[in-house]
Parts: structure tokens; C-alpha cells; sequence
């Protein structure tokens, strides 16, 4: 007879032991989580920049003397999107080259258009850490292409992302 109760016992204490059964959701959209905020932009600025901020589009624009420029932070991922957004180009319209910067992503670009009373040179930068895509333009009249290429030698050899 104890043999029996003790059977039973093992049973009952054994049965709690059960795998729980495994459910699958499903949701309609997938959210990911993205960081709290982008990172840390870093420039030298030249000493005669005036800068202009607009809050609401989150876009610094920067006056000197014959050039202006501007940085700016993007939502990552397409990086064809943040082309066109910010050349009004498309990315086959335009030479990229591609290097790293330490474990972001770095893409510089030039390109040329009729302005209001000359030609207009451009040069831009995009860093993409993956989740965000930081951005600096720079503009200037195409015959003060060669006065300013110093400065902007140095303006995109400082940009940073912290």
C-alpha cells in the first residue's frame, strides 16, 4: 500500500513538471524600437559662420562669406529617399563614393545647377550609423568654387557623429 501512495504522489508532483504550451501573436504593424535620439553631431565651424537654426525641421543652415551650408538629421534606412530629399536627385543621377568612418557608413557627393545669376556648386556628405542619416551640404557660387575649397576641405573632414 505505500508503495502505491508513494506512485501517486511521484505522479502528482511529476505532472506539474508539463512543457507549457508555446503561443505565436501576431500584429498587424511591427514597431521597432529606435533610440531615444539620433547622435551628436561634430563640425569645426569656421570663425566667421553666422548660423540660422529652424526647430521644427531640426536643420542648422550656416552663412560665411562666399558659401553657405547646412547640416541635418534624417530617419535611416533609405538611403535613396535622403538623396532625393536633399539633392533633388536621384542616386543614379549622381556619383557617390563610399568610404567608413570609423562604423559609419560615409557617402560624399558633388553636383552643379543654374542658380539665380550663375552656376551653383554643391557638395554633400551623408553619414548613416544605420538608424539615422546626418547630412552636410554645402553651397557656393561656381566662381568662388576654388577660394572656398579650403574651407570646405576642412568643414567635411570635421564632421563627426558621436
Amino acid at each position: 500500500m505505500k508503495k502505491w501512495v508513494l506512485v501517486v504522489l511521484c505522479c502528482l508532483f511529476l505532472t506539474g513538471c508539463a512543457a507549457a504550451p508555446v503561443f505565436e501573436t501576431i500584429a498587424d504593424e511591427w514597431q521597432e524600437d529606435l533610440p531615444a535620439s539620433a547622435g551628436e553631431i561634430q563640425l569645426e565651424l569656421p570663425p566667421d559662420a553666422a548660423v540660422l537654426t529652424d526647430s521644427g525641421t531640426g536643420k542648422a543652415l550656416y552663412f560665411c562669406d562666399d558659401y553657405c551650408f547646412s547640416v541635418q538629421i534624417l530617419p535611416g534606412g533609405d538611403r535613396d529617399a535622403t538623396l532625393r530629399e536633399v539633392t533633388g536627385f536621384e542616386a543614379d543621377q549622381l556619383t557617390l563614393v563610399e568610404t567608413a568612418q570609423g562604423t559609419q557608413k560615409r557617402e560624399d557627393f558633388v553636383w552643379t545647377c543654374a542658380g539665380e545669376g550663375q552656376e551653383q556648386l554643391f557638395r554633400g556628405c551623408i553619414l548613416d550609423d544605420g538608424l539615422y542619416h546626418y547630412v552636410l551640404l554645402a553651397q557656393t557660387d561656381a566662381d568662388s568654387a576654388s577660394s572656398v575649397q579650403g574651407d570646405w576641405e576642412r568643414l567635411f573632414q570635421s564632421f563627426w557623429v558621436v
